[in-house]
């Protein structure tokens, strides 16, 4: 298991180098060239700036910043992506402009209007990759449960009346699933013990989680569900409330990092949000 495990946090750490050298290869690319190809955002202009909530209101660009996703990192500098910068959270268009949150937006000499520009940032997380695995492999679940599968010592069992009871109620139901997604939630309920679902953007993976969840509600469970980015929670929750209709508490624990209105409460702790005296499901 040992040689194994450095193996592992080797492929981890080629991977992270990997990238981070093409993110500072793009970042050395003439400011046209980033922004003809969809990388980067300039001159841009501030519009405005709110130092009590950290926000950067720019001038909406003529360009298609598309490629930008709301909650996504980003580098704010003058035009020097690869040194001198400052770290922000892109919200996209809002009222006031496009708008980035930046912690440090105080220390910006902002006497300096025009001339700013917006690019995509490096996101290390091996750090959190190789901590989990050395979690893992102190721990008997990691050991005896998660191991085995991750090694391919031990294949995933799948119980077909469960299987079948599952797909038959998703049919009965009139639920809006294509059959493979169907598939997809009858299999993770019937898998014993985890299952894995892969599927490229817009094959219905949120909506195939807000059904996963209604059913595992429908037996009782308690669900938590995370992510990598907040806006991949704020989607998913946002699918399973409008599932669910209310008929248990949908909720998220997090930093409150978007001023877009959400259909389920935000608490920054569990204790908050009272989960922990609910007995029911959520």
């Amino acid at each position: 298991m040992l040689e194994v495990l450095n193996q592992i946090e080797a492929e981890v750490l080629e991977e992270r180098d990997l990238q981070r050298g093409q993110m500072e290869k793009q970042w050395g690319q003439l400011l046209l060239d980033r922004v003809e190809s969809g990388r980067a955002l300039g001159k841009l202009e501030i519009a405005s700036i709110d130092h009590s909530h950290k926000l950067i209101h720019f001038i909406p660009p003529r360009e298609d910043f598309a490629f930008l996703k709301e909650q996504q990192r980003v580098r704010i500098s003058q035009d020097s992506p690869a040194g001198h910068h400052f770290g922000g959270i892109f919200y996209g268009l809002t009222e006031q402009g496009l708008t980035v949150r930046c912690t440090a937006c105080d220390q910006l000499d902002f006497e300096q209007i025009q001339g700013w520009t917006i690019d995509e940032d490096f996101v290390d997380v091996s750090d959190f990759y190789l901590r989990g695995l050395k979690q893992l492999a102190e721990s008997a679940h990691g050991r005896e449960t998660v191991f085995p599968i991750l090694f391919e010592e031990q294949a995933a069992t799948i119980d077909a009346e469960t299987f079948d009871d599952t797909y038959d109620a998703l049919d009965e139901s009139e639920s809006p699933l294509n059959d493979s997604q169907k598939d997809a939630v009858a299999t993770a309920l019937a898998a014993s013990p985890m299952h894995l679902i892969q599927g490229p953007p817009g094959t219905g993976k949120t909506q195939t989680l807000a059904r996963l969840v209604e059913r595992l509600f429908i037996e009782g469970h308690r669900v938590l569900v995370t992510g990598f980015t907040h806006r991949s929670i704020d989607n998913a929750l946002s699918k399973i409330q409008d599932v669910l209709n209310g008929q248990c508490p949908v909720v998220k624990v997090g930093a409150q990092v978007s001023n877009e209105t959400q259909n389920f409460p935000r608490y920054d702790t569990l204790e908050e949000s009272g989960l922990s005296d609910c007995q029911g499901p959520h």
